[in-house]
């Protein structure tokens, strides 16, 4: 089970790296160029309420297990259905940066229109080729369909999507917003094919849906 949730991390910051896109034209690529390491997670969630129910027949308990995380000091706190907004912040966004630091490497632009995504896949360091357009304040990129083969062990169409970046004193972030990831989570349960996806699906999807500001994505370091 850990494993799988493992896989589903990886599997959306690589589909949030990949398949950016924009239809503003080519500029200003060249200060891309280089080696961008990972160096934590960009992330943004603000709520309606302060309470976030849970979906029916889930607890704290039952949601901490499927994302592989201890349960054993819980106590009568294991048994509640809904969790405060603020733990479900910090508790996410703890969990992704130790995640991410394990299987994502970051990105190398090795000239104004191609780069790697480098990336950890079964315990080996493996890069994913593309080649990339630059806007004022989106990519468009377009990944080679082998290598991707290569490095997720199968063919994986998926549609382009836009996404944000900022970039100032040498760090460069990329962020979605909160429609982009609903589609990104859709996709996630072609991509993986495991029968425990719909229930995470549903609890993710009932979570977005509350949310009255979401950003997510990854910051990086030359």
């Amino acid at each position: 089970m850990k494993n799988k949730i493992t896989n589903l991390l990886v599997a959306l910051f690589a589909i949030f790296i990949c398949f950016s896109c924009s239809d503003d034209d080519n500029e200003g690529s060249n200060n891309l160029k280089g080696v961008w390491n990972y160096n934590g997670v960009h992330f943004v969630m603000e709520f309606e309420k302060e309470e976030i129910p849970l979906p029916k027949g889930m607890t704290l308990k039952t949601l901490l297990e499927t994302m592989g995380l201890k349960t054993d000091n819980l106590g009568s706190l294991g048994e509640l259905t809904s969790i405060p907004a603020k733990m479900l912040v910090t508790n996410f966004s703890e969990y992704a940066n130790v995640k991410m630091g394990k299987y994502f490497r970051g990105l190398e632009f090795t000239s104004d229109y191609d780069f790697l995504i480098n990336i950890v896949a079964k315990g080996q360091n493996k890069s994913v080729a593309a080649t990339y357009a630059m806007g004022k304040n989106a990519l468009y990129v377009e990944l080679d369909k082998e290598s991707v083969k290569q490095a997720f062990g199968k063919e994986v169409a998926i549609p382009s999507l836009q996404y944000d970046y900022t970039l100032s004193d040498n760090q460069l972030v990329l962020f979605t917003d909160k429609t982009k990831i609903e589609t990104i989570v859709t996709l996630l349960s072609v991509m993986a094919g495991d029968n425990a996806i719909p229930a995470r699906k549903e609890y993710i999807m009932s979570i977005l849906k509350q949310t009255k500001k979401l950003e997510f994505g990854i910051t990086m370091k030359r």
